[in-house]
C-alpha cells in the first residue's frame, strides 16, 4: 500500500493540476455526506457540537489530508500557532482519554468545513447519549451514505484509489515554525504542505529515484 500511495503522489507530483481535482473530489464526498445526513431530521449533531471530540485519535484518508492540510495553513498565523502549540502538546501526551482533538478550538474543529469521514459521520439521535459517553446506534442512513461513497470511489482511476482509502493518524502532522506553516512528511520521500493557498509536494533526494520511474 505504500508503494501504491507513492505512485499516487508521485502522479501528482508530475501534474499539480491533479492536486485541486483531487481536493474538489474530496469536498464533493463531504458535500454529499452533509446533504445526506439532513435527509434525516432526528439526527442531533451539528456545528459546536463537541462530545465526540474527546478521548480518541483521529485518522483520516490521504486525499482528506489534502484539503486538511490546505484549510490549516489557510488559517491566520496567530490561529496555526495556537493550534500547533495544542497539536505538539498532544503529541507528548501517554493518555489521551478525555482529551480534546488538538484541532479543537471553543467546541469547534478549526477546519470545521475540511473535517474528515470519521467527524463528519459520527452521528447520534440524541446529544446526551454522547455527553454521558453511552453506547448508542448510528443512524440507519449511514450504511447508504457508505455505500455512495465508495460507489464515488470506485469512479476515478485506480491509480489515485489509494489516496482515498488509505489511512494516516492526525499525530503525523507536523509544524514548520520557520515557515510557519503544517507539513506531513510521506515515508521520507516527500513533503507534503501548501504555500499561498496551493498544495505542495517537496521531494527529498530518496524521492527522485522513483520520480524518474514512474
Amino acid at each position: 500500500m505504500k508503494e501504491d500511495l507513492l505512485i499516487a503522489f508521485i502522479l501528482i507530483y508530475k501534474n499539480p493540476e491533479l492536486f485541486e481535482e483531487v481536493i474538489e473530489f474530496q469536498r464533493d464526498l463531504n458535500q454529499h455526506i452533509d446533504e445526506k445526513l439532513k435527509l434525516d431530521a432526528k439526527v442531533a449533531c451539528e456545528k459546536g457540537c463537541s462530545y465526540c471530540c474527546y478521548g480518541w485519535e483521529v485518522k483520516l484518508t490521504f486525499s482528506e489530508l489534502l484539503d486538511f492540510i490546505k484549510s490549516l495553513n489557510n488559517l491566520s498565523d496567530d490561529e496555526k500557532i495556537k493550534t500547533a502549540k495544542r497539536l505538539e502538546d498532544y503529541k507528548r501526551l501517554k493518555d489521551i482519554a478525555n482529551q480534546p482533538c488538538p484541532f479543537l478550538d471553543n467546541n469547534l474543529c478549526v477546519v470545521y468545513p475540511s473535517r474528515p469521514f470519521v467527524c463528519r459521520t459520527f452521528s447520534s439521535y440524541d446529544k446526551n447519549l454522547c455527553k454521558t459517553k453511552t453506547p448508542f446506534e448510528f443512524p440507519p442512513i449511514l450504511d447508504q451514505i457508505i455505500e455512495d461513497i465508495k460507489e464515488k470511489i470506485d469512479t476515478i482511476s485506480d491509480e489515485f484509489i489509494p489516496l482515498f482509502n488509505t489511512k494516516t493518524s492526525v499525530k503525523n502532522i507536523n509544524f514548520n515554525h520557520k515557515d510557519n506553516n503544517f507539513f506531513v512528511n510521506l515515508f521520507d520521500t516527500f513533503v507534503l504542505t501548501s504555500e499561498n493557498g496551493s498544495i505542495k509536494l517537496k521531494p527529498h533526494k530518496l524521492a527522485q529515484k522513483f520520480i524518474s520511474k514512474i
